[in-house]
């Protein structure tokens, strides 16, 4: 009965809403003296039926029918919700298994799979926040940072509470140094949703990166009488009274929040910031590698830890750390610098060179990337763009080349009167070298010539002796050589044998030809 009554409602709504107001009809007031003509009566409307009666049994089994129309109405739409529901159950089952293989495909270090899953996801599925937020994550991941932007926001559209997509969303724009883009945006979902606490947290962090400390004192502050175990909060303020360099505060602070989330990376990673304020060198280090080891895609605990390794020269681990950092932050010039460094204590001097010219591409302000270039090309042996490796002069050249423009680009470090200083000396050394190097050659060719003038000489007088000797045997020839008879003489008769042999003269022999002065 409720469902008519309903139904009745409805169609008196529209009704009502159907309605128009009549035009209003001039009366016409006949003249004077004519007669008024009498208003003819209306037809009397026809009586309507008389309603029939229906007896006890009859109105039961109308009421019989009604109940069953209901009953089947009842039935068909909980068979349509049952439906919907398997409906829903089976794309969010299908929805599951692709985020499942996704998450393995990035476990495995296959962004560009992981990506065509997701993509798919968001195809098929358009209304998943989820699936939208994690290809913002993937395309960040790669650079891309306006598809990431436009897939959290699109994140936020769907479900416009979402803290994580929000978070990602503010530390990109951050990152980006778009600090009142982040602000606005922030403000906004805080209008949407004044209890959200993560929200007020985010835009905290937008008041810091501002420099804008005592407000984000205060409201770190507001949210913590709220819930004062939020760990959040108590980063954001130990985060200001690091910047204010009250680092004993900042550490009590931490303490606390370690105590009530010691697996967040974030608490670790200040922690390890306000250590190295009080000198705490070690504890930092340990700090630092709780928090990288707490979180893989913590591209600034990596960056960090990284640094702290570059310190003691653990090449091999600070390239490990600093690897991952650019792997999921692509556009971290600072991470794109340290690896660097760290590419040059392990001697990989090429990689170093290609890491340093990453982060001034990305971010042309910085001046530390020419200083670091110009201490490489000072010291290690780096090759140019047709692969060799430069010549000594050449590179030194760079060096300096390099120490002016990070002069010029407002650099300012201590040593770099003392580097420049080095690298001038050094060319003026390689000149030196060079120049006698020139001169060792030159009198090693002079050398080289007088040697070969002198054998050449010998050849030319070995050459007119040799003539001179064969103009001498021609011209001691008795005759040509077809005069010469080379036949042996011819031997004499043996005598009989008697008594006594007769004296027999020796036969003559063949007169050789002798050499000049016979």
């Amino acid at each position: 009965m409720t469902r008519r009554l309903a139904l009745a409602i409805g169609a008196g709504a529209l009704a009502f809403l159907g309605c128009a107001t009549p035009a209003t009809q001039v009366k016409k007031t006949p003249p004077p003296g004519t007669a008024r003509a009498l208003p003819k009566k209306a037809a009397p409307a026809p009586k309507p039926p008389a309603a029939k009666t229906l007896s006890p049994a009859e109105q039961e089994k109308a009421a019989g029918k009604l109940r069953q129309r209901e009953e089947q109405e009842l039935e068909a739409k909980a068979e349509e919700r049952k439906k919907a529901a398997e409906a829903a159950k089976a794309d969010q089952s299908r929805l599951t298994l692709m985020f499942q293989n996704g998450f393995r495909a990035l476990q495995a270090g296959k962004d560009q799979v992981a990506m065509g899953i997701y993509q798919r996801a968001a195809k098929q599925m358009p209304q998943s926040w989820a699936g939208h937020y994690n290809l913002g994550v993937l395309y960040e991941r790669q650079g891309e940072d306006q598809k990431a932007v436009d897939e959290y926001e699109t994140a936020l559209s769907l479900k416009p509470d979402y803290d994580d997509a929000s978070a990602n969303l503010t530390r990109l724009f951050l990152r980006n140094h778009e600090e009142q883009r982040a602000e606005a945006e922030l403000r906004q979902r805080i209008l949407a949703h004044p209890r959200d606490i993560p929200f007020r947290n985010q835009l905290v962090r937008v008041m810091i990166a501002e420099g804008r400390l005592d407000a984000a004192e205060a409201e770190s502050k507001q949210v913590l009488k709220v819930d004062e175990r939020n760990t959040d909060a108590m980063v954001n303020l130990a985060t200001v009274w690091y910047g204010e360099k009250k680092y004993e505060l900042a550490a009590q602070v931490l303490d606390n929040a370690k105590t009530i989330s010691p697996n967040d990376p974030a608490v670790w990673n200040l922690l390890a910031f306000c250590q190295l304020g009080l000198e705490e060198k070690p504890l930092a280090l340990e700090s630092f590698k709780r928090a990288a080891a707490l979180r893989e895609d913590f591209p600034e605990a990596h960056n960090n830890y990284g640094v702290m390794l570059n310190e003691v020269n653990d090449c091999e681990d600070a390239t490990r750390e600093l690897s991952l950092a650019v792997r999921y932050a692509p556009d971290y010039a600072q991470a794109h610098l340290n690896l660097g460094n760290a590419y040059r204590c392990a001697r990989r001097f090429d990689e170093a060179k290609a890491e340093y010219e990453k982060a001034l591409a990305l971010d042309s302000s910085m001046s530390d990337p020419y200083f670091n270039l110009a201490i490489l090309y000072l010291d290690s042996d780096v090759k140019g763009k047709d692969g060799k490796v430069l010549p000594k002069l050449d590179r030194l050249e760079k060096s300096l080349a390099f120490f002016d423009k990070y002069r010029a680009a407002g650099g300012d470090d201590s040593r770099l009167g003392r580097y420049y200083a080095e690298a001038q000396k050094k060319v003026v050394d390689e000149n030196a070298r060079l120049k006698r190097l020139g001169e060792m050659k030159f009198r090693e060719a002079e050398e080289k010539k007088k040697r070969a003038e002198e054998k050449k000489l010998a050849a030319e007088k070995a050459a007119a002796e040799a003539k001179k000797e064969a103009a001498y045997i021609e011209a001691n020839k008795v005759g040509g050589l077809s005069d010469i008879d080379l036949t042996p003489p011819a031997k004499a008769p043996t005598p009989a044998p008697t008594e006594a042999p007769a004296s027999t003269p020796p036969a003559p022999a063949l007169e050789k030809l002798g050499g000049p002065g016979g």
